[in-house]
């Protein structure tokens, strides 16, 4: 399921040779827990937008609350608030910078907040940057935009500590 989110319970239980009500039943169980998710993506350059990752330097603060403030103020649609208005220019339709997802970092020394952004043009990259360095304590705002993505691997595997004996 991992390789393949879209197999089906029939092909599954065929290839193990289970009956076909266990593997829904495990699988339903799975899914309701949430230990494997599904989830599909949008191709955002379809629509005309880029996406590049926001690297910022938070110091004397608390990096999970800028974090926390950047998703909260600009999730994309009709907001008010002054920061989401520079980051947009004042227009609070579809078309300003679209922060998709925040995340605290570590590793490097000065990198402790990480920030996707959908963006249009490279004025509305400027503007973001701009916007997010006149935040209280963050000191350092450097991007990088992806260019494409080679692949991922939802499938690799994970074992519990307990199991991790070597098997």
């Amino acid at each position: 399921m991992l390789a393949n989110p879209d197999v089906t319970s029939l092909n599954i239980s065929k290839k193990l040779k289970l009956p076909l009500s266990t593997v829904q039943r495990r699988r339903t169980a799975l899914e309701r827990s949430s230990i494997v998710r599904k989830s599909y993506e949008l191709d955002a350059k379809q629509f005309g937008w880029r996406t590049a990752d926001l690297l910022i330097c938070v110091e004397k603060g608390d990096c999970i609350e800028i974090a926390n403030r950047l998703l909260a103020e600009n999730l994309g649609i009709k907001l008010t608030s002054d920061f989401s208005k520079k980051i947009n220019r004042g227009d609070m339709h579809l078309d300003g910078v679209r922060i998709m997802e925040a995340s605290v970092r570590m590793g490097d020394p000065v990198i402790n907040v990480m920030v996707r952004i959908l963006y249009r043009s490279s004025e509305d990259l400027f503007n973001t940057v701009q916007a997010i360095k006149g935040l209280p304590n963050v000191v350092r705002v450097e991007w990088a935009e992806i260019v494409k993505v080679i692949g991922r691997r939802n499938n690799a595997p994970i074992l519990p500590p307990s199991d991790s004996r070597g098997l």
